[in-house]
């Protein structure tokens, strides 16, 4: 068991060293520019809308949320397998 383990740990690693891979070819790309014509510039002359949740809520959502529900997970099955993978 403990091998499947050690193959299932390496393959999350490698597939996140994939991805991270991934972001920094599509990132070193040049941006693709929208050309917006004459008729269709009426579309983007609306006022914004101001932001529903603020800046500092939001990112302390997206940062305590996952580890919340990842330790939630943790006292409910008490398997260190789910910690590991949830702070990759």
């Amino acid at each position: 068991m403990e091998y499947l383990d050690y193959i299932d740990h390496i393959s999350e690693i490698s597939l996140r060293i994939i991805l991270y891979l991934l972001f920094l070819w599509i990132h070193g790309h040049a941006p693709f520019i929208r050309h917006i014509e004459e008729d269709e510039l009426w579309m983007y002359r609306y006022p914004s809308v101001p932001s529903i949740v603020p800046k500092n809520v939001l990112l302390i959502v997206i940062i305590v949320g996952p580890v919340v529900m990842f330790l939630i997970e943790y006292f409910h099955n008490r398997r260190i397998e789910d910690i590991v993978k949830g702070n990759l």
